[in-house]
């Protein structure tokens, strides 16, 4: 159900109309790169939209990889990074299901106004891949 409001967003709403859809990351976020208080990783954007931070990060040097249940999203993302030539990874997966391989982790993860939306349940992935972290 999420998956398809999702990809209806996407697929029929004019970017600038989504109000999540936020073009220039928040400062929170530049603050941290700035500073180098995080340095160039390896990292993920769980729910990553349109791909707006991962395109900021993985300008900067980071290996960076945004993850969103919207193949819609995915879609504008990868076609906005190929048009910057800039390189990074999609992955059209539920934040809450995906299989995260434990044994190639991601150095950070990235989270803006998503995994608030979820109740983390002892047994989602999400959850048991954080705790064997």
């Amino acid at each position: 159900m999420i998956k398809d409001q999702m990809n209806t967003i996407y697929s029929t709403m004019p970017l600038d109309k989504i109000p999540w859809n936020i073009k220039n990351p928040p400062q929170i976020l530049t603050t941290l790169v700035e500073k180098e208080i995080i340095k160039p990783c390896k990292i993920i954007d769980l729910g990553c939209g349109v791909g707006n931070y991962i395109l900021y990060l993985a300008n900067r040097g980071f290996d960076a990889t945004g993850l969103d249940i919207s193949e819609s999203a995915i879609q504008i993302a990868k076609k906005s990074a190929l048009e910057k030539g800039i390189n990074c990874s999609f992955i059209v997966a539920s934040v809450m299901d995906y299989n995260f391989d434990t044994s190639k982790p991601f150095d950070c993860a990235y989270d803006w106004e998503v995994l608030h939306l979820f109740s983390l349940s002892a047994e989602s992935n999400i959850s048991v891949t954080l705790q064997n972290f």
